[in-house]
């Protein structure tokens, strides 16, 4: 597919990628770097639609959390273990190395 549709389609892919987790990026990016490493792209241009993609799709869920908010999102999954444990993994952060030692 990237060689069909070029930079277009690496920033589409990437864009993707970010969206639905089934598509990785580690399939995508080698195959654009082996398509551009056999002349038919060019490596620059193709760092910079990979890029652009993946900030497109980060920047997407960036924008749907800031809509809902960071209260009713908290809120709808406050009992779930996920949560939990990136509070957790966030104290240990702000706590720094020192409290993740001694933790382990």
């Amino acid at each position: 597919m990237v060689e069909q549709t070029g930079y277009a389609g690496v920033a589409l892919l990437m864009f993707a990628e970010n969206l639905f987790p089934p598509v990785p990026s580690e399939l995508i990016l080698p195959l654009a770097g082996f398509t551009a490493a056999r002349g038919d792209l060019q490596f620059v241009p193709v760092v910079i639609a990979g890029t652009a993609g993946a900030v497109a799709g980060g920047l997407f869920w960036y924008l749907i959390g800031r809509w809902i908010g960071c209260d009713r999102l908290g809120s709808l999954h406050e009992s779930d273990q996920i949560v939990r444990d990136l509070r957790t993994e966030m104290e240990l952060m702000l706590q720094g190395a020192t409290a993740s030692f001694a933790m382990a």
